[in-house]
């Protein structure tokens, strides 16, 4: 279901609260790559810290990216400026950013596609910094063609994730009971 409304044009945002290691990054990963194969535009990953984000892109998000294989042509290997640890700058003109969410790298840019991960932490996102990551997709929401995920374990009261939250449809991921073929919520661990 998550993978439905992100591929629907008519939802805008996508949040997910999910428990520490239930998935939601690595969802966050795989959509990133859907995108950027069928339906490209800029993207902005913001994790919650510079390092986090470094350690994402060079662990996570590159590996994936130069695996895909319709990316793999998008990905120009002549130009050593095009490719960073943290950035690429496709072929196609469009570039992927992941990053922490200081001020300094949200500004004077533009995106069509965000993720926002782990928005529950205060320190990071110091507030209106998440006002400000929305606003870097005002030209794709005037002609309403943006997309936002958050994924996040739960935040405070009152919070915006906790606002978008209870303003939205509700889903609970379920797995199907392999032996009575039953849909159940799962019981996260560790």
């Amino acid at each position: 279901d998550p993978f439905h409304a992100l591929q629907d044009d008519r939802v805008r945002r996508v949040v997910i609260l999910k428990p520490t290691r239930g998935g939601g990054t690595l969802l966050a990963d795989v959509w990133c790559n859907w995108v950027m194969a069928v339906d490209p535009g800029p993207f902005m990953f913001n994790l919650h810290t510079d390092t986090v984000a470094r350690a994402h892109a060079e662990t996570r998000i590159m590996p994936m990216l130069d695996r895909c294989g319709p990316i793999q042509a998008l990905i120009n290997r002549e130009d050593r400026h095009a490719k960073r640890k943290t950035s690429i700058l496709f072929n196609n003109g469009f570039p992927i950013w992941i990053q922490g969410p200081s001020i300094g790298n949200l500004q004077a840019r533009g995106v069509r596609y965000m993720v926002c991960d782990e928005i529950w932490d205060r320190t990071a996102w110091k507030d209106g910094r998440l006002d400000e990551a929305l606003a870097r997709l005002g030209d794709y929401d005037k002609i309403q063609n943006s997309k936002c995920l958050f994924v996040s374990q739960g935040g405070w009261k009152s919070d915006p994730l906790d606002d978008w939250w209870n303003t939205s449809n509700r889903n609970e991921w379920q797995v199907q009971c392999p032996s009575c073929h039953k849909y159940q919520t799962p019981i996260w661990r560790g």
